[in-house]
């Protein structure tokens, strides 16, 4: 009987049959590539993170007086939506009202400097306005002009005060009021609404004046002889 012996490779082929190919070496020209590519994206990062530091971040409403004042200065905030914007106006109104005067005190002890001073405030001027031009909106006809009456006389009362009893001088002449221009350029970033209720209060306010003015002059004890 003759024996039958088999030999056996002990090398395993990959599915197919068919022998692997030794890997590729990287060459120098996909080294330089991927040296690059992370370079880039080191610098990205290192972007991001110095525009994350030096980038202005909103001031919160309860912020002190001075930090509003200077972000309201800033591109940042000229960014944010009318609302907001509102919002600012009106908290920097409330801070400098009889009683308070943050800004002008921050101003007196150097916090703040002129322009920021100055433009915090317009703003504070219009945030006083548009308190107004809401509660106007929000009422009915009768105590729409009753409201114009209130806000009216109380002016003309104090103006009329003022005449007889000059107050001394301010320290500074820096006036809060926006200039004509100013004031138009402001409200024509305004949405369509906002600036349509503005001036309708502002209209039915210089009308209704005028008509309490004229009453007034009729009333007034004549000067001469």
């Amino acid at each position: 009987m003759h024996l039958m012996t088999s030999t056996t490779s002990s090398a395993k082929l990959p599915p197919g049959g068919k022998a692997s190919a030794g890997k590729t070496p990287i060459t120098k020209k996909q080294i330089l590539i991927l040296s690059y590519v992370a370079g880039g994206i080191v610098l990205l990062v290192a972007a991001w993170f110095i525009w994350k530091k030096t980038r202005p971040e909103m001031a919160r409403m309860d912020s002190p007086t001075r930090q509003l004042a200077k972000y309201v200065m800033t591109a940042d905030f000229e960014k944010q939506p009318y609302d907001m914007q509102v919002q600012f106006m009106k908290v920097l109104d409330v801070r400098n009202e009889k009683g308070n005067k943050e800004l002008d005190k921050a101003f007196a002890e150097g916090q703040i400097n002129e322009t920021e001073y100055r433009t915090a405030l317009q703003l504070a001027w219009f945030g006083k306005h548009l308190a107004r031009v809401d509660k106007y909106s929000a009422q009915g006809g009768p105590q729409k002009q009753a409201y114009l009456d209130e806000m009216i006389i109380k002016k003309l009362n104090e103006d009329e005060e003022e005449r007889r009893n000059p107050k001394p001088p301010k320290e500074n002449d820096i006036s809060g009021n926006p200039s004509a221009i100013g004031e138009r350029a402001r409200i024509d970033r305004w949405p369509a609404e906002a600036r349509e209720r503005w001036y309708q209060f502002e209209k039915a306010y210089k009308d209704r004046k005028k008509l309490i003015e004229a009453a007034r002059a009729k009333t007034r004890p004549s000067t001469t002889r």
